[in-house]
């Protein structure tokens, strides 16, 4: 009995011990972490900085494809520095349910707040780019949809008041065309339908060569034609015919009779035309009309093209292109580009003149520091133009200069800069009120890569030039860009010879009949350390100058502005009040620097005025006004010192 019972007890304990492996190798295998895929990106704003931010993740519960059970959540991940993402999710493409996905809340730091959704994939890493996703396109049936999802599967779908139905009386209308002949029953009312069984009966007997044949025919009697035709391709009648011809000159043994032609003597400045009177002649190059419209006799200049205005009933030269007399005024250095080949011999160097065809806008023997390039044959070098004829009006001309090199022929004279000295020099105007001399201006230098093979010189005052965007790369050792007028300075009691901008002088007379003080400032920092004083420097003679005593300063200057003021700013104007209103015929003169007062010097000057309150451009953040006042005398009075404002203020 005892044998028989031993085995029993032994399979009991073993029982028990392979239930708790079971379990243990269940619970084992239930327990693993489930592979995860890093996205890794880096978030950027439209204008490329990088985004700062907090990225916050939700899900709904589900299973992976592998079949681990994933349960709802939330998570954040922080854009970290230089905008970089990264975050590890359990892949949900081809999760169950189907369609699941992540839903992803951005908070940025600019205040943007954005949701988008994420199928993440098994592969890792991937970006966001590669897990982004739209709900509703994935195509599974039970999945929600979204509006764009809606919109795009119904607009290829028609309106149901918009087709034909089965079934009911309906009206179609406009033409309809059928890739295969419908069946239709015989006609009963005269507007049915017809079939081909219809027609074919009804056509049978029908023609018996009665009519005349499409594919052409013989007539046996006149075809009458209703009226005379209006259209091209129409058949004439002879009433048409004949009307016609009644205007026209008869023609015998190839002449035509005396008789036909037009009356009044013929001349080389008239024409016979075609109304058989004698006019002026039309050419090519000095049209008098087009299809019988005038043309005016005035001759469009740069830029214009002949145009119709409706209001003079004519052609007229308007500016052409859609552009309009302010854009015009604006010149960009790309238009002023030019280049030439004269025939000029240029193949022994030395002063030469060159003939030009055309001289460009721009393009002046007269303007000093302007240069041309030299080029195509021999070695290319820039010149500086010391005369020529040449005006820039479009007429041709020539200019002077002298080169270090022979040139053969074939060589190509052209802007020395690109365009932009000579869009510099067209982009000078006059001013009329009051009448000054050529100044100011705007030139921009579009985004892109010039080279200047000379100096280029800005020599107008008030005059705004735009190299946003633009790289110059300078070709010659001298000065790039230089400001002003140059001035070769030898001072021999500093031991100082430069070339520079003289920008002030100011003279302080100490004793009539010995000497005065000389303070010269330059343009340029590095000149400006060698401004000098001449001391003990004789004047030739005495100088005319009365002294008056205090009392009489009121006589010869006009008071001080001493209660003007800014009283309104923005970042591009900035209003004035002057503190009194202006004498009769005078008014108020303001300039950029305490200098240059007076009717006859326009350089820095930034506006007169007549009124009390006015308003000049801010070029700056920080910005200097010096206004005096004047009257109407002749020379006019000014104000003894100048009511200077301080402006420094955020653009």
């Amino acid at each position: 009995m005892s044998d028989a019972s031993r085995p029993l007890g032994r399979l009991f304990y073993l029982l028990p011990l392979i239930f708790v492996w079971i379990v243990l190798a269940s619970e084992t295998s239930a327990g693993q972490t489930p592979a995860r895929t890093t996205i890794s990106d880096v978030v950027y704003r439209a204008d490329g900085t990088v985004e700062g931010g907090t990225l916050l993740l939700s899900w709904p519960a589900f299973s992976t494809a592998g079949g681990q059970a994933i349960a709802a959540g939330t998570t954040s991940a922080v854009l970290g520095s230089g905008g970089v993402l990264s975050v590890q999710l359990v892949p949900n493409v081809s999760a169950t349910p189907s369609g699941t996905f992540y839903t992803v809340v951005y908070h940025l730091d600019d205040g943007t707040v954005k949701t988008e959704y994420w199928a993440v994939p098994t592969t890792s890493p991937t970006t966001i780019a590669a897990v982004r996703t739209a709900p509703g396109s994935s195509g599974q049936p039970s999945q929600l949809a979204t509006q764009q999802f809606v919109n795009t599967a119904l607009a290829g779908k028609a309106n149901d008041s918009a087709v034909v139905h089965l079934n009911g009386s309906e009206t179609i209308t406009g033409a309809k065309q059928f890739a295969v002949a419908p069946s239709l029953p015989a006609p009963v009312l005269p507007t049915d339908a017809v079939n081909k069984g219809y027609v074919d009966s009804a056509v049978t007997t029908s023609g018996s060569g009665s009519f005349v044949s499409k594919a052409g025919d013989t007539m046996s009697g006149p075809l009458t034609l209703p009226s005379d035709p209006v259209a091209p391709n129409q058949a004439s009648t002879k009433h048409y015919a004949d009307i016609g011809l009644a205007a026209k000159a008869g023609l015998i043994s190839g002449v035509v009779p005396t008789g036909q032609l037009g009356s009044g003597p013929a001349n080389n400045s008239v024409c016979l035309h075609g109304d058989s009177t004698w006019g002026g002649c039309g050419s090519s190059s000095n049209a008098i009309s087009i299809q019988g419209v005038p043309v005016d006799t005035s001759a469009p200049t740069d830029n214009q093209v002949i145009t119709y205005s409706a209001s003079q009933g004519k052609y007229q030269p308007k500016a052409g292109g859609g552009i309009t007399a302010g854009m015009q005024a604006v010149k960009y250095a790309t238009d002023f580009n030019w280049s030439q080949i004269p025939a000029t011999d240029l193949s022994v160097a030395g002063a030469e003149t060159v003939s030009l065809s055309v001289c460009p806008p721009g393009t002046t023997g007269t303007e000093p520091w302007y240069y041309v390039y030299v080029s195509g044959t021999g070695t290319a070098e820039a010149v500086l133009v010391t005369g020529g004829s040449c005006a820039g009006n479009g007429q041709a001309g020539t200019l002077q200069f002298t080169t270090a090199n022979s040139h053969s022929a074939g060589y190509t004279i052209g802007s020395a800069s690109g365009g932009l000295q000579e869009a510099l020099v067209a982009a000078r105007y006059t001013p009329t009120n009051p009448t000054g001399t050529s100044q100011a201006g705007k030139v921009v230098v579009p985004p892109g890569q010039f080279i200047a093979y000379a100096r280029v010189s800005i020599r107008a005052s008030g005059m705004t030039v735009d190299f946003s965007g633009s790289i110059v790369e300078c070709w010659m050792n001298d000065s790039c860009i230089f400001v002003g007028d140059a001035l070769n300075i030898n001072a021999p009691s500093r031991a100082a010879i430069f070339q520079a901008i003289v920008r002030e002088v100011e003279i302080e007379v100490k004793d009539l009949a010995e000497h005065s003080i000389y303070k010269i400032k330059f343009a340029n920092d590095a000149a400006k350390s060698l401004a000098f004083e001449f001391d003990s420097a004789k004047v030739a003679s005495a100088l005319d100058v009365a002294a008056i005593s205090n009392t009489q300063v009121g006589a010869v200057f006009l008071s001080s502005l001493t209660a003007a003021e800014i009283t309104a700013t923005s970042s591009a104007t900035v209003t004035i009040d002057a503190g009194i209103s202006p004498i009769v015929g005078g008014g108020f003169e303001v300039r950029w620097t305490d200098a240059g007062w007076g009717q006859g010097n326009n350089r820095n000057l930034a506006g007169r005025f007549s009124s009390q309150t006015f308003t000049l451009p801010r070029l700056a953040r920080i910005q200097n006004y010096f206004v005096r006042q004047y009257d109407a005398s002749v020379p006019p009075k000014y104000s003894r010192y100048s009511a200077a404002l301080h402006l420094d203020y955020p653009l």
